[in-house]
This record gives C-alpha cells, structure tokens and sequence, in this order.
C-alpha cells in the first residue's frame, strides 16, 4: 500500500474495507469521538496525524499501520488522502455504511473536482500516453503526488516543514464544505477568492506573532517566505503579504474571513502558538499576544489552554518521530511545561475530578493500593487507561489526543493537590 507505488488507493480501499468487515471500524469511530459538534470531531481526528502543523504522524483512523520506512511525502499523501476519506464519513457515513469502497470511490471524484475547481493551477495527467483517459484513482494519486511539496534539504527541519506544508490542512477542511454544498457559507464560484482569502489571513497571523515581541530575526524572515512561497497567491496578495513581513500588523487590524468556523479559528490560533515557539522560548509579551488573539477569535480560556495542551501533547507523544523539535526545544523543559501546564487545569477542575474519582471505584481501589505497594503491569495499565478517561471529561480534555504514556501515576500524584484524592484514598483498605 506504499504510496510510491501505482494503484496504492485501490490498496487503501482493500485495507480499509477489510478493517470495516472484521474490525467493525466505524463503530470505534463513533465510540471515541467525544466532541459536542462536527467541527470537534474532526478536530479529534485531524490533530493526531500531524497534518494542520506540516507533518505527517499518523493517519486520522484509529489504526496501527507501519509507514517507518516511507519518506515524507509518502506520509503527506497517504494521511492527506485519509484525512479526505474521513471527512466524507462524518458527513455521508449513513449513505456508505454498508460498502466503503463506494465511500472511497465517491471521494476519489470530489477530491478531483474540489482540487480542479479550487487550484486549477496542479498538474496531473488527465490521459495516459496513447490518450486515453485516466481512471480516476490513477488520477488522484497522480493529483495528490503534485500536491505535496518537499523541498530539497528542509526534510530535517520541522519550521521548514511546518511552514512548507501545513497548508494542506485547508486542503481537507474546504473539501468538506465542498462536500457539504453549504451555499449560505461559501459560493463554489468564490471558492478560489475564499482560498486566498484564508491564506492571506494566515500570513497576516503569522507575521503579527512573528512581530509580538517587536523584533523580527533572520529565521523568522526566512520562515515567513518559506509559506508565502507554498501559500500560491496573487501577484497583488503577496505583494501586500510582504509588506505585513516588513512592518509587522498590530492583532486588531486583522479582518477574519467571513466563515463562522470554529475548527478555522482552532487552526488560526495553533499556527500562530507555533510561530511563537519557532524562536525557542515564549516570552510574556508573546503570551500577551496569544491572549489577545485568543479573545479576538472569541475563544474562551478553556479554549486557549486546549489549544496549547494539544501542540504540546502532540510533541510529547511524536517526540521520535518529529526529531526535528530537538534542536529548537529541550525534551524536559516541554515536558516539564505541559506537567505545569496540566496541573493548574486539574486543580481548576479538582472537584469535577475528585467527582469522577470517585464513581470509578476499580480506579479508587488501585490508586489507593499504589500508596502501599507496587502495581503489577496489568493493574499500571488499567490504572493509565482509566485515568485517561477520568481526564476526558474535563472539559479542557474533551478533544485532544493526550500523552498516553506520559501521563501516568507518579505525575499525577505529583501534580494533583492532595485535596483531589478524596479522604477514601488515605483510609485503610477495608
């Protein structure tokens, strides 16, 4: 199924059907996703692979597939093509329950309109070399190897890359308006206007964080035209991008495009937090910044600290395979944060805490053994697993992919204030 191979959709389509069949995969879609809206749940799904920050990880299914030894652009396009067929089962899982090749199909034909209709100026070979047409799957991939963009000597280092690619993210959000038809949001014929709009926007965001602690180095410059370079504007739009470059654009002056999106919005705020980190450390005035772009897309503290929980989970968790990340940032130092960072939330919410605690009582019993003795590995796991779960129902927790092996007892003693054990967890073991 490497995606270096002709035919590696037809592949997908026979790995994923067979993942339905004995798997019964879309009914572990449904079970994990805890988010309220559509724009939650496919947050919950897209975060994880990497994609919204230029970097392929994971696909955005709930399933093990070994890619150790594809390069990156065999990455981008099987987690770029997976991200599509995942948005096409939020929005039409009822009409293709029952064959998921026809799912598979009917997106392989909207990805080819969408990217006709939206970047005309992608090249791929409509007909083979004695002119006859394509089949559409040969098409798509095709389509897909044009789309991704891998600059000779920037594979090593992650801004490069994050700046290079993460564009693919409005890739898949955009195709899901595509495919939901919503008029009342965006007219089809305004699409590409749409499109430079938002990355237009983007480069605004991305040089006013560049500029929040009024100085502007050499690799955030260099950064900075790494993305206007892949962002594909007009003449005049880029002109006026560069001019933000130069003189820096105060957050009140940004216009947002007119979408009422929260996974946008969500995605606006996390490319600006990491052009923030690009320059190794946040300083207050950063934070300022952050703050005042966080209350001008309306979001909520909550909101925020989600935002910045997911980045740095995401890191945590892939810290192998986004090696990049170690150069810019010491390990234990971000570890160290987002421990910070995680134990201020679970003393805000202590009480919703403590009140799941306690109506997990196989959680309570362990915790309370762990005190006395050492837990065997089954009894560790259990204890990890369910303690994640007591975690999602805070709400800062809802849709973020946390650090599973990360978070484990002895942080969570460490980082909880005692008052969130109950008293039970001090009493003697009946």
């Amino acid at each position: 199924m490497r995606p270096k191979y002709k035919g590696w959709i037809n592949n997908y389509a026979d790995f994923f059907q067979g993942l339905v069949r004995e798997l019964k995969y879309g009914e572990q879609l449904k079970s994990s996703l805890n988010g309220n809206s559509f724009d939650e749940n496919f947050y919950q799904l897209i975060q994880p692979t990497g994609l919204m920050y230029g970097h392929a990880i994971q696909p955005a299914g709930s399933y093990n597939l070994k890619m150790k030894y594809w390069d990156e652009r065999e990455k981008l396009k099987f987690i770029l093509f997976d991200s599509f067929v995942h948005h096409s089962i939020l929005i039409h899982e009822d009409n293709y329950s029952n064959n998921i090749r026809d799912l598979i199909h009917y997106s392989v034909n909207e990805m080819i309109d969408f990217y006709q209709h939206s970047y005309p100026n992608i090249s791929f070979r409509k007909n083979d070399y004695f002119g006859r047409r394509k089949n559409e799957i040969f098409m798509a991939e095709s389509l897909l190897h044009n789309r991704i963009q891998i600059r000779s000597g920037l594979n090593d280092n992650f801004w490069a890359g994050f700046f290079n690619n993460s564009l693919l993210f409005l890739d898949v959000y955009f195709y899901g308006i595509w495919l939901q038809r919503k008029d009342a949001i965006l007219a089809f014929d305004d699409l590409g206007q749409k499109l430079e709009e938002v990355r237009l926007c983007i480069l605004k965001i991305i040089s006013s964080a560049s500029h929040a602690d009024h100085s502007l180095d050499y690799e955030e410059r260099k950064l900075f035209k790494f993305f206007l370079q892949s962002a594909g504007l007009s003449s005049d739009a880029e002109a006026e991008a560069l001019t933000y470059l130069k003189d820096g654009i105060d957050i009140r002056d940004i216009e947002f495009p007119d979408i009422d999106s929260w996974l946008l919005k969500k995605y606006l705020f996390e490319l600006a937090t990491l052009t923030i980190w690009s320059d190794r450390h946040v300083n207050e005035k950063e934070k300022e910044y952050l703050a005042k772009l966080g209350e001008k897309l309306k979001f909520s503290e909550t909101e925020i600290e989600s935002s910045l929980l997911a980045i740095e989970s995401f890191v945590i968790t892939h810290w192998e395979q986004v090696h990049f990340l170690q150069s810019r940032h010491n390990f234990h130092i971000l570890r160290d944060r987002f421990a910070t960072r995680l134990g201020k939330i679970l003393v805000k919410n202590k009480n919703a805490f403590e009140k799941e605690l306690l109506e997990s009582k196989e959680l309570l019993q362990l915790l309370k053994k762990a005190t006395r003795q050492e837990l065997n590995e089954e009894e560790k796991t259990k204890v990890r697993t369910q303690l994640i779960d007591v975690l999602k129902t805070i709400p800062t927790f809802v849709i973020i992919a946390l650090p599973f092996t990360f978070i484990t007892l002895p942080l969570l003693i460490k980082i909880l204030p005692k008052s969130a054990f109950p008293t039970a967890f001090s009493e003697e073991e009946d």
